[in-house]
């Protein structure tokens, strides 16, 4: 189990630190105090599931008490409206915790899956949360494979995001003290010294999101001492590689696509992302990718108990030899006039013009248009407008076109780094587009 690998690490090398946290460093004998002392606030309470919305090192102590005594986790993301966080209250009977001295005994919660243990909140692709449940296999057999493939060890100091309700950033740093390395954890509020932290805290292996990565890319910085950059969540563009290469010469870019629902699925490395912009790589370890009607299905070993049936989160795709080529998520797939536009496909032509940082193909609901936002590099209301505008119709057939164009000062984001596509939905509707 993964709590119990993380308890040998504690008798290996008790001293050695697990997590730096806000200038405070935690070894592998206090993380496991942190989960002994979780696992009998647990066990004093007849609840079997909970709600957790801590600081970091709470949380992930949650987790692995969780993980070790058949309780069952849902770290909620710090923006998750309270409305949400009342209705998961009520649909799981489990208890929200904010302060992890405050468990309180009560009434016992319903029958679950004894095997599930952590519950990942993810919007899924109508925007609306649902809560997948994983097991303990669903991630540990993926982490052998993930220390080989992302080329990790225990050496390492792994820098993650402290986002630990996103699925991606939870399994960086579980996957990180599984192994015995050293996890740093970074807020966004402070991304503007992330640089200088990687070196004081000689940081050699990062995970984050591609909006996060682009924060760190064009600063003149070189930083030698990265031997592995991991991204995931979104489409990693050419030029975002480009920068990463640069900004860290002597590390492995690995990108992989996976989903909360399926686990890891594919990925692929360094020059073989910039060779195949469009693609998302070949099929992760023990993973066998099927493509049925343009549907991406998998049979793997890291899928989710409710999804095993069937396997697919409705992302659609094709193989360009072994290569899977994403198009994108089901819902955003439109059709004009009996044509099926792609946003993915959009996205990223926007993305090689070199034009513009960030881009979301949105369709509003009313008018039956599609807004192509954008972010840029310059000065808003210069002509990038335009300049974008030309570059697409070199690329595209006119049947294919944004109707709209719209530049902001910055792209709505959540909390795990993802484009906000609710908040461009919301905007695309109050707005005039033009």
């Amino acid at each position: 189990m993964i709590a119990q690998r993380i308890y040998q690490n504690a008798q290996n090398t008790p001293e050695k630190v697990a997590l730096s946290y806000r200038g405070a460093k935690m070894s592998y004998s206090d993380l496991v105090s942190l989960i002994e002392k979780t696992k009998e606030l647990f066990l004093s309470s007849g609840f079997s599931t909970f709600l957790i919305q801590t600081e970091a090192p709470e949380a992930l102590a949650a987790v692995l008490a969780a993980n070790l005594f058949k309780k069952r986790v849902i770290v909620l993301p710090k923006d998750i409206p309270s409305d949400q966080i009342e209705k998961l209250t009520q649909e799981y009977n489990a208890l929200y915790v904010s302060v992890l001295d405050d468990i309180p005994k009560e009434m016992p919660s319903k029958h679950f899956l004894e095997s599930t243990f952590l519950g990942i909140l993810s919007s899924g692709s109508e925007g609306k949360s649902k809560v997948i449940w994983k097991t303990n296999d669903n991630w540990e057999k993926a982490f052998v494979h993930q220390s080989t493939v992302f080329g990790i060890s225990e050496k390492d100091k792994i820098f993650a995001v402290d986002a630990l309700g996103y699925s991606a950033n939870l399994n960086a740093v579980l996957h990180g003290l599984w192994q015995g390395s050293t996890v740093v954890l970074g807020s966004l509020m402070e991304a503007s010294i992330w640089t200088e932290t990687f070196m004081s805290e000689s940081v050699s292996s990062v995970f984050m999101v591609p909006s996060h990565a682009r924060l760190l890319i064009n600063k003149g910085v070189s930083l030698s001492q990265i031997r592995s950059f991991v991204t995931a969540g979104e489409k990693l563009d050419s030029v975002t590689v480009k920068g990463l290469m640069s900004t860290f010469p002597e590390a492995q870019i690995t990108e992989y696509y996976g989903a909360a629902e399926l686990g890891h699925v594919s990925y692929h490395q360094n020059q073989d992302i910039l060779v195949n912009p469009a693609s998302v790589g070949s099929a992760f370890p023990e993973v066998e990718i099927v493509i049925s009607g343009n549907r991406i299905t998998v049979d793997s070993p890291y899928v989710s108990p409710d999804y095993e049936s069937l396997a697919t989160v409705n992302d659609l795709g094709y193989f360009e030899d072994d290569k899977l080529i994403l198009l994108g998520r089901e819902g955003r797939m439109f059709n004009r006039r009996g044509l099926n536009i792609y946003a993915q496909e959009i996205e990223n032509l926007a993305m090689s013009s070199g034009l513009v940082l960030e881009v979301a193909l949105v369709k509003s609901i009313s008018r039956e248009k599609l807004t192509l936002f954008f972010t840029s590099k310059r000065e808003i209301g210069t002509i990038i407008k335009e300049d974008l505008r030309v570059y697409l119709d070199q690329k595209l057939p006119k049947s294919k076109q944004p109707n709209f164009f719209t530049e902001l000062q910055e792209m709505p984001h959540s909390e795990a780094g993802k484009i906000d596509f609710k908040a461009l939905s919301k905007m695309n509707e109050e707005e005039l587009v033009a």
